[in-house]
């Protein structure tokens, strides 16, 4: 990502959590793209929680390490949603175009093992062309 003025800074998201909770929206839900590598998304979490916003992150959860997953609970995170498009892996590598399935259930297990009972964990899937004849399979 580039900083540059397309990007909104941690002022701007203050000013629409500010704008948010007045407008009597209660729940923000961070995504589009991976909101993970954004430097400062555990600020913008935490500006967000500072405005009594409920606030839920959906991630690739690829890049959720021990250090990143405590810092989530740190930051009063109320709802994550991992992106877990198929439990095969290549099934997984054809949607997502990167061999990370094993990654996820890792990140997934270890989240469900270690969190705090603030947070809620829930996984999505989309149902497309490339998944649907393995949907429910084992």
């Amino acid at each position: 990502m580039k900083e540059g003025p397309e990007i909104l800074t941690l002022s701007d998201f203050d000013v629409l959590a500010d704008q948010i909770r007045r407008l009597g929206i209660p729940l923000v839900t961070l995504g589009g793209g991976e909101p993970t590598i954004r430097q400062d998304f555990l600020d913008i979490i935490r500006t967000l929680k500072k405005r009594g916003l409920t606030v839920q992150m959906t991630t690739n959860a690829l890049n959720l390490s021990e250090k990143k997953r405590k810092a989530i609970y740190d930051s009063g995170l109320d709802r994550i949603t991992f992106s877990y498009d198929s439990h095969l892996p290549e099934v997984y590598e054809a949607i997502r175009g990167v061999n990370g399935v094993s990654q996820v259930t890792e990140n997934l297990i270890r989240l469900l093992e270690e969190k705090p009972s603030h947070l809620e964990v829930d996984t999505n899937s989309v149902l497309c062309s490339q998944n649907a004849e393995t949907f429910c399979k084992p």
